[in-house]
């Protein structure tokens, strides 16, 4: 307690508390797959967690991620949750799972958070400890696109400490309205996830044409690139022509490769092939 008042973090363990004694997973992974450009297989992942809570209900990333509450909570929720990724992933490499990278959704405040580089490293620790065949360097920390607008030094410095601790860094946005390309020169994610609008920007007579040198930028400064929100073939063609890395299908896609599973559970992914089936 507080000045009689109760903190953010007495909160959220009631909050916990309450919700385990109700029989409920507090926080549940959710993978969206990234799919091979020529085949539409499984090359990747994309973890959201959920909080499920008796007191507040399903809250998910764009509920919490920009939260009013105290730093201090938000890193230990954010150290938490990639925990539960790193625990995953050992998971999936026992089961044979193959891919490429798994992303988790992180909130942009890290930037400024003291101490994140040691409990990271923990955390991979852990995931080595608990598996010989688990590789940190495939978990990437996912940001969204205003991570980008940091000052250039500290941006270089906090991608850096992220890297020192055994895990990648992951940008979506790329090619949007919030996204500072110019910071590319000083801190380029390993990953970059396209803005669905300028995914978009394929299709279009006029525009379209800007589309490759944006994408070359990301490529000659070493970022992968995954192609977000992919509604038909015309598009899925020009990214598989720049030798972008997958993509992800929007809802309304409608192409030649069949699109099985757009959200899967951890035990689906645990027990099914690389193809989600």
């Amino acid at each position: 307690m507080t000045n009689g008042s109760v903190t953010d973090s007495e909160k959220l363990n009631i909050y916990v508390k309450r919700t385990v004694l109700g029989g409920v997973k507090p926080i549940e992974l959710f993978f969206e797959p990234v799919l091979d450009n020529d085949m539409g297989e499984y090359v990747a992942y994309r973890a959201y967690a959920k909080v499920n809570s008796v007191v507040t209900g399903v809250l998910s990333p764009s509920d919490y991620l920009g939260a009013n509450v105290s730093e201090k909570v938000m890193v230990d929720f954010t150290v938490a949750v990639i925990k539960k990724t790193v625990a995953a992933a050992c998971e999936l490499s026992e089961n044979g799972v193959k891919y490429g990278f798994i992303s988790v959704k992180c909130p942009t405040s890290l930037v400024y958070a003291e101490n994140l580089y040691s409990k990271i490293k923990v955390a991979v620790a852990l995931g080595e400890a608990e598996n010989s065949g688990f590789k940190p360097e495939k978990i990437c920390l996912e940001f969204n696109a205003d991570v980008m607008q940091t000052e250039s030094e500290k941006l270089k410095s906090f991608f850096s400490d992220l890297r020192a601790a055994g895990v990648k860094v992951a940008v979506s946005g790329y090619g949007g309205e919030e996204f500072s390309i110019e910071k590319l020169l000083s801190a380029c994610p390993d990953v970059l996830f396209t803005d669905e609008k300028f995914t978009r920007l394929i299709c279009d007579r006029e525009k379209g044409s800007a589309v490759a040198p944006i994408l070359n930028v990301a490529k000659s400064l070493g970022g992968i690139i995954v192609a977000e929100g992919v509604t038909n073939d015309e598009e899925l063609r020009e990214f598989r022509t720049r030798d972008c890395f997958g993509f992800i299908p929007s809802e309304t896609y409608r192409g030649r490769i069949e699109v099985k599973q757009r959200l899967m559970t951890f035990e689906q992914l645990r027990l099914g092939d690389s193809n989600g089936q």
